[in-house]
Parts: C-alpha cells; structure tokens; sequence
C-alpha cells in the first residue's frame, strides 16, 4: 500500500521583510498556511525568500511532483506532519457509484450535491469529497500580501447531509454530500473558463483521490441546472 504524507508548515514574514517557510506551532502569527499533501516529507527551503522567490517554490513544489495543496480549517492542535498508508489503488474505478443533484441547505439556498453508494467490499475509510481544478497555465493569485502562482485547487467543501456514522463509507449504504453554497460561484466560473479535463469532483480515501465524477459529466449538469433556473 502506498504511503502519504500530510504536512502543514507556516508562511512567516521575517525581519528582513522576507518570507520563510518552516514548521512551527500552528497557532503562531503567519502569513498563510500551507497544508501539504504527497508521497513525502516536505523539507522547507534552509534560507529566506523574497515574495518572488517564493512564489517560484510554491509554484516549482507541485509542478508534476505528486505534490498538492489543499485548503480545508485546520484546528491548531493538528501534527505537523502525518504519514498514513491509503487504498486508493485497491479501490476499483466505478465501485463507488456517484449520482449529481440538486437540493436545498437549511437556509433554502440551491446547491450542488452528490450522492454516493459504495460497492465495493469493504468501508472506504476516510472517505470525502473535493472539487479540483487545473490551470492550463499558471494563474497569477495575490494571497494576503504575497503574490503567488496557481495550478490550481483542491476543496473540500461538501458537508454530509443527515447524520453518518464516522469518516468511513459503509459498504452498500447511499449517502448524500451537499457542496457550501458559497463555492458556487467560483465553481460555475471554472467551468466556464476551463477545459473539462482541467475540473472534476475526486472521491477520496484518506484525502488520496481514487476515483472521480469528469469534468464534461459536472460542467453538462451544471448547465442543465442553468437552463432549468431561466425556463
């Protein structure tokens, strides 16, 4: 089984007006986190960097590595570095089945929402869900005062709708995850400017994609829910 590495480190600006990338007590003042997900440990750079130098990493780091970022709240007490063995390759592509709708949150706000029914043989531990995203190109992003550049995203912004029964995905039980309302709008914006190679919904285990809903089955969804809204 594979193993990943989970590892969180601090943007800090120094006294020379620089930036360092270290690891450090999450709590502490910082430019931005940095929640780190691959097949290793991160090893920060030893030096400090200017804004551009480190938007050179920051970019260099995930550029066809194996690394990537993700945003998701992150409680100050969590391990710097986590390392865990995952499934996804064990995982049968299709086993778990996804199905795109519609529904309300309690605020009677419209959003996107996904069902999921597992098939295969045993729980999928961990399981969540993301919406991803890749630039075709890098993407200027201004974050805080520091100017960086984007490949893309990955956000794991669904909640489950109703109670369940942990992190896992029971084998043969349906459950529903609707998306924060608020991602909408960028959502709907990615699938505008993009490719449908470039967006997709992943399935995760353990936050390792091992499956996903394509980019050309959301982007015709999410136009049919369109036109529906304007008959």
């Amino acid at each position: 089984m594979p193993v990943k590495f989970i590892c969180r480190l601090l943007v800090v600006r120094t006294e020379s007006g620089k930036l360092r990338v270290q690891y450090g007590y999450l709590g502490d003042d910082c430019v931005r986190m940095l929640t780190v997900h691959g097949p290793q440990m991160v090893i920060p750079p030893s030096g400090e960097m200017t804004d551009e130098e480190f938007s050179r990493w920051e970019f260099e780091l995930v550029a066809g590595t194996g690394f990537y970022y993700s945003l998701s709240n992150t409680p100050i007490s969590s391990a710097l570095v986590e390392a865990t063995r995952t499934y996804e390759e064990h995982i049968t592509k299709g086993t778990v089945q996804a199905e795109l709708a519609w529904v309300q949150n309690e605020g009677g706000e419209r959003t996107l929402a996904v069902r999921v029914t597992n098939g295969w043989t045993r729980p999928v531990p961990r399981f969540s869900l993301s919406t991803e995203c890749h630039y075709d190109a890098p993407q200027p992003e201004q974050i805080g005062s520091v100017q960086a550049h984007a490949l893309g995203g990955s956000e794991s912004m669904f909640h489950p709708m109703g109670p369940i029964l942990g992190d896992d995905l029971w084998t043969r039980v349906t459950v529903g995850f609707y998306l924060d309302p608020a991602m909408m709008v960028p959502l709907r914006s990615r699938v505008a400017a993009l490719s449908t190679e470039s967006y997709w919904i992943a399935l995760r285990t353990d936050g390792q994609e091992f499956d996903r809903i394509p980019g050309e089955v959301l982007g015709a969804f999410l136009e049919a829910g369109e036109e529906e809204l304007d008959a």
